[in-house]
C-alpha cells in the first residue's frame, strides 16, 4: 500500500531538485522570462512530475499528517521559485490551514516534535508574507498558536539514515536558526500591523493628538526594528562568495561569544541568495509599514497641513516611508543584477 502523503512529498522534492539543478531558480529578472529551454527533456520531466504531484496533493488535501503538510509547504516554495505567485500563495494558505488544525492538537501535548516546529514556523512566515501583500482570503488562524508552538530546537534530531553525519547535523542547526530569526522578524511586523493599522483603533485618526501619538509610537517601533537588524549575525546577510567569517579570528573575543551561531561548528560560510533577499526585503518592508500612516495623514489633512505644528516631523517620517519603497525596489533589482544590469525602468 502506497503512503500517499509521503509519495506526494517525494514528488515535490524531486521537482525542487530538478528546478535547482537546472539553474532556473537563480535570482534574475530577464526581459524575456520564457526561454527556449522550456521544451528541454529536463523541463518536460519536471512538468510531468509536478502534474502528478498536484494530483497527489489534491488527493491528500484533507490529510492532516505531517508529511501531507510538508508536501504542500514545499509545493508553495516550488511554485514561488518557478514564478507562479498565485499558486504559491494557494499552497502556502493550504499548508497554514493544516498547521492550524495540527497546532490545536500539538499544543495539548507535553512535547512538540522538531519536524512540526519547523513546519509551523515556515508556514507562519510564508502565509504572513503573502497576506501582507495579497489579501484575497481570510488568514488561516495559524497566528493564534504562535505563543504555544516553540521555535525549532538548535539541537539536531538523530536520523537513522546518517546518524554520524556532523555536517548534516550542523546544517539542521543552521536551518533552525534561520527559521527562528525570520519568524521573530515576521512576528514583529505583525505586531506593527496590529498596533498601527487595527480597524478598531481607527478612531485615533480623528483625535487632535493623533500626529503626536503616531510620532511617538513609530519612533519606538522603528527603534526596535532597527535594533533587530543591527544584531543580526553577519553571515545571514552575506553571500558565500564574500567569504565573511562567522565568529572572527579570535574565538574568545566578545563578538564571538555573543554570536548566536558561535556554537554551531562546521556550517557553510554565508547565506543563500534567496534568504538574503527575504531578510533585506523585510527590513525595507518594515520601514514602509511603520511610516506609511504619515503619508496617509498628510493626504487626509491636506487642507490644514501647512499650519500643523508637527509638519516637519511628519514630512521626515513620510520620507522614511518612501525610502523604504525605493530601498526595496533598488535592493531587489541590484541584487539580481550585480553587474548593474539595464536601466531600472525596464522592470
Amino acid at each position: 500500500m502506497v503512503d500517499m502523503p509521503k509519495y506526494g512529498l517525494l514528488l515535490v522534492v524531486l521537482c525542487l531538485a530538478l528546478l535547482s539543478s537546472s539553474g532556473q531558480s537563480d535570482i534574475s529578472i530577464e526581459k524575456s522570462p520564457f526561454s527556449d529551454s522550456s521544451n528541454s527533456p529536463e523541463d518536460q520531466l519536471r512538468s510531468d512530475l509536478w502534474s502528478k504531484a498536484r494530483l497527489i496533493l489534491g488527493y491528500v488535501s484533507t490529510d492532516m499528517s505531517l508529511e501531507a503538510a510538508q508536501a504542500s509547504m514545499l509545493a508553495s516554495i516550488y511554485m514561488g521559485a518557478s514564478g507562479a505567485v498565485a499558486e504559491a500563495f494557494h499552497w502556502a494558505h493550504a499548508t497554514a490551514v493544516k498547521c492550524e488544525t495540527m497546532a490545536r492538537l500539538q499544543a495539548k501535548r507535553d512535547t512538540i516534535s522538531g519536524g512540526f516546529r519547523r513546519l509551523y514556523w515556515m508556514s507562519f512566515i510564508y502565509e504572513c508574507d503573502f497576506i501582507s501583500e495579497i489579501s484575497i482570503v481570510s488568514p488561516s488562524g495559524i497566528a493564534r498558536y504562535e505563543d504555544k508552538i516553540p521555535y525549532p530546537a538548535f539541537t539536531a534530531e538523530n536520523h537513522p539514515i546518517s546518524p554520524d553525519s556532523s555536517e548534516a547535523r550542523s546544517q539542521e542547526e543552521l536551518v533552525a536558526f534561520q527559521i527562528t530569526t525570520n519568524s521573530a522578524i515576521r512576528r514583529f511586523l505583525n505586531t506593527v500591523n496590529s498596533v498601527v493599522y487595527d480597524d478598531k483603533e481607527q478612531f485615533r485618526t480623528r483625535r487632535l493628538n493623533y500626529a503626536s501619538w503616531l510620532l511617538r509610537i513609530s519612533e519606538d517601533l522603528w527603534s526596535h526594528h532597527s535594533a533587530i537588524y543591527r544584531n543580526l549575525p553577519e553571515f545571514l546577510l552575506s553571500n558565500p562568495s564574500q567569504d565573511v567569517p562567522m565568529t572572527g579570528a579570535d574565538t574568545s573575543s566578545p563578538a564571538s561569544l555573543q554570536s548566536p551561531t558561535a556554537r554551531i561548528q562546521g556550517i557553510p560560510i554565508g547565506n543563500n541568495s534567496w534568504n538574503i533577499l527575504r531578510i533585506k526585503g523585510r527590513y525595507y518592508a518594515g520601514q514602509y509599514i511603520i511610516h506609511r500612516p504619515f503619508i496617509e495623514f498628510i493626504v487626509l489633512n491636506i487642507d490644514n497641513f501647512e499650519s500643523h505644528p508637527c509638519k516637519d516631523a511628519v514630512l521626515k517620517r513620510s520620507r522614511s516611508c518612501l525610502d523604504g519603497c525605493t530601498g526595496f525596489i533598488k535592493h531587489l533589482y541590484y541584487d539580481c543584477h550585480p553587474d548593474g544590469g539595464d536601466d531600472l525602468s525596464d522592470i
